[in-house]
């Protein structure tokens, strides 16, 4: 630790920065806003899903390695850790249950486990469907408790409750070997699969589902915005809107009663247009991981707000599939340079207005001091109340300063 001398005097100014006297080594600054952001595995680029568990754990994979043993041992996937690989997913149900699929490569086939409790301590394998080809997948369970499982070639829907399991072949008018990204259902059980080839719409018809793919068309705002779909939400406040992430076209609000979109890009307001993942905080706003640091957006108003290396992040950059979100609320997302961890409660909008101070007084485009030849000012602007000219100066500009001493280069300005 850097030694920094013994402290004489603290202060704390009205924006929390905590103000440290010491002697020896002068004045220190320490603001509590740029430590909200905790950096785990540090140095590591993450880019593979997160699996966590109802405790917490949390288990994935790095470099092409596991991470370190005591993780491995204290998850609840510990007695599968011989089928965890890349393409392994983990979803929690309503009740908590978990459930677990994998492809087992030797066998050819995706396998489905559940958790049957801490009573039974075990996984117990539900079911297996064979595939060609080695496959993405992802899978989500819906309010009723049935588990949806999407992979290259097929829509799975298994209802534990008569343990019936249907298989949807897609229509070979989509894309052969999709590559799935995310799974995400829709109020009137509307199932939607985001994929590297654009988005899929299930819609269910009788005992069968219907098939269609939604794709950008250049110069049409009522579409996608890119085909590269990587990540799929319903809203957390209705269950009719469906938050697309994509690869190069932003963030877009599907409403799926309409089929209208709304579109969230670098021309409203976002940093970057590669948008890698999105989570809902407990209060319903969405927070984005992208090529320019974090991204959080309020639904309800379109306010965004972007942090980067300056907020305390250990990069910009960030990677696809590596986020989760704990049962504390604590949000999770994968970088470069390890995993950034954060919970939402401890960011707020600067509660303190940064007081403003005028600098400077140019009249007629010219600058105009105390006490140089024009004679305008009997003392410094910082002082003066009142100003009084002819109507030839009817030219004025003011130069002003927001005392913030925290990110000065955040600090944004109206006038009113």
């Amino acid at each position: 630790m850097e030694d920094v001398g013994r402290f004489t005097v603290l202060y704390r100014d009205s924006s929390g920065i905590i103000w440290a006297g010491s002697n020896g080594y002068g004045l220190q600054k320490y603001s509590p806003s740029l430590h909200r952001f905790h950096t785990l595995f540090p140095g590591n680029s993450l880019n593979n899903v997160l699996l966590l568990d109802t405790k917490g754990n949390l288990l994935t994979e790095f470099n092409g390695l596991r991470m370190d043993a005591d993780m491995l041992s204290n998850h609840m996937l510990y007695p599968l850790r011989d089928l965890i690989n890349k393409r392994s997913r983990l979803t929690v149900n309503r009740n908590g249950n978990l459930w677990f699929a994998t492809e087992h490569v030797g066998k050819g086939q995706i396998q489905v486990f559940r958790y049957t409790g801490p009573d039974q301590g075990k996984w117990t394998l539900v079911f297996s469907t064979p595939i060609a080809v080695i496959s993405s997948l992802s899978m989500i369970t819906d309010d009723v408790d049935r588990l949806w499982l999407a992979h290259a070639a097929a829509l799975l829907e298994y209802t534990p409750e008569n343990q019936r399991l249907k298989l949807f072949k897609y229509p070979n008018s989509l894309p052969g070997n999709l590559i799935i990204n995310s799974i995400a259902q829709t109020a009137g059980n509307q199932i939607w699969i985001g994929t590297e080839d654009g988005l899929i719409r299930a819609k269910p018809a009788a005992d069968t589902m219907t098939f269609s793919l939604l794709q950008n068309s250049p110069g049409n705002i009522q579409c996608i915005q890119g085909n590269h779909v990587t990540q799929l939400i319903t809203d957390p406040k209705d269950p009719y809107l469906l938050w697309i992430a994509t690869n190069g076209g932003g963030l877009s609000r599907l409403d799926t009663r309409s089929m209208r979109f709304r579109h969230f890009n670098t021309r409203t307001g976002f940093p970057d247009n590669v948008i890698y993942g999105v989570l809902p905080d407990n209060n319903g706003l969405l927070w984005m991981s992208s090529n320019k640091g974090l991204i959080r957006l309020d639904p309800a108003t379109g306010a965004i707000e972007n942090f980067t290396v300056k907020d305390g992040l250990p990069t910009d950059e960030f990677n696809q599939k590596a986020m989760g979100k704990k049962p504390d609320g604590t949000l999770l997302f994968g970088g470069l340079k390890g995993l950034v961890a954060f919970n939402p409660k401890d960011f707020s909008n600067n509660p303190v207005t940064p007081r403003v101070r005028i600098t400077g007084l140019e009249i007629n485009n010219r600058s105009v001091s105390y006490s140089d030849s024009t004679g305008i000012l009997d003392q410094t602007i910082e002082f003066t109340k009142k100003l009084t000219l002819p109507y030839t100066q009817n030219s004025i500009g003011l130069h002003f300063a927001a005392l913030e001493y925290m990110i000065p280069s955040k600090i944004n300005s109206g006038i009113t």
